[in-house]
């Protein structure tokens, strides 16, 4: 199966994204994942507003029948843990259908998606009924059945999340739209640039990913968490870097093949915009100039303007 992956803050990425999905229309990615921050300032409007952006979004990510969009909560959809607002996020969970722990299953594979804002550990209602429900979703997926070790019955999924897992830092990434050098060596703080390292142990025990999809630093990078590999979608958004780009990912029960995709630079579109409107503004003024050449050779030929000029002379 096929899948878009990409995190967007919403208000400058309508013409990019559906540029994408319908270019690819006929042969579209199975499933899109929208890894969170759906929303630029979702955490920030009221009720209406918020279900105005619910709606703009869904006209936004137009997809042909068949095709399955699921979208992950980010701190700009409702906040962070401690500024969360519990209205946001249910309006969130009742329009994309996505508890705090959510399992997806499609041909074979299996998808979690988490709430990143939910595993603060910190004991509140919210994280205890995401560690309640991570705990079934991961029995669901390795049943008692199975004896120790007997990997074949285990159902390892795909760990879908706005929060990158626990890394001290983005230095030990190297893709083309990683973070520049001078925010590269910077240290993460646990819980809100990644989440924290107890979080990331615990989902990797309880659901032993084949792979992990984050955002949330919008920069591009690709790590190993032991065996299991995580990829950081860097933002589809003109916005927050130069080069935006998105996942295409093919998945079969025993593969995965990801391939990078980068939009266009802004500042190469940008100096598109300016060559062109140069060129509009030479057409434009090409026959001004040439009218005004055959005017002025016509008034140079013109007797009177001859005999004026001789008598000047004289």
């Amino acid at each position: 199966m096929r899948l878009f992956t990409a995190v967007t803050l919403m208000r400058q990425v309508y013409p990019s994204v559906q540029t994408k999905l319908d270019k690819w229309r006929d042969d579209i990615s199975e499933m899109v994942f929208v890894l969170g921050d759906l929303f630029d300032e979702g955490d920030l409007v009221g009720r209406a507003d918020y279900e105005d952006y619910v709606e703009r979004f869904r006209r936004m990510f137009r997809v042909p029948e068949g095709t399955k969009v699921q979208a992950v909560v980010g701190n700009h959809d409702v906040g962070f843990h401690y500024s969360l607002q519990p209205e946001r996020l249910a309006i969130f969970e009742s329009a994309f259908q996505t508890p705090l722990v959510h399992l997806v299953s499609a041909k074979g594979s299996d998808f979690v998606i988490l709430n990143s804002m939910s595993f603060e550990g910190d004991g509140c209602d919210l994280c205890s009924r995401a560690a309640v429900e991570l705990q079934e979703i991961s029995s669901k997926l390795r049943p008692k059945s199975c004896s120790d070790g007997a990997a074949t019955c285990q159902r390892r999924p795909f760990v879908l999340l706005h929060f990158p897992l626990f890394r001290k830092s983005e230095a030990i990434c190297n893709e083309p739209d990683g973070a520049p050098p001078e925010l590269a060596e910077k240290p993460f703080r646990p819980k809100w640039e990644c989440l924290s390292l107890d979080a990331t142990e615990r989902i990797l025990n309880l659901l032993n990913p084949r792979g992990v999809f984050s955002g949330h630093s919008h920069n591009g990078c690709f790590l190993k968490h032991n065996q299991t590999p995580e990829w950081t979608v860097s933002s589809f958004n003109w916005r927050n870097r130069n080069n935006p780009a998105f996942l295409l990912t093919q998945i079969s029960p025993s593969d995965i093949a990801v391939s990078k995709c980068l939009m266009p630079q802004e500042s190469t579109v940008i100096m598109l915009y300016k060559l062109s409107a140069l060129c509009i503004l030479c057409l434009l003024l090409t026959p001004l100039w040439k009218y005004a050449s055959r005017l002025s050779q016509a008034v140079a030929s013109h007797p009177d303007y001859k005999r004026t000029n001789n008598s000047k002379i004289k």
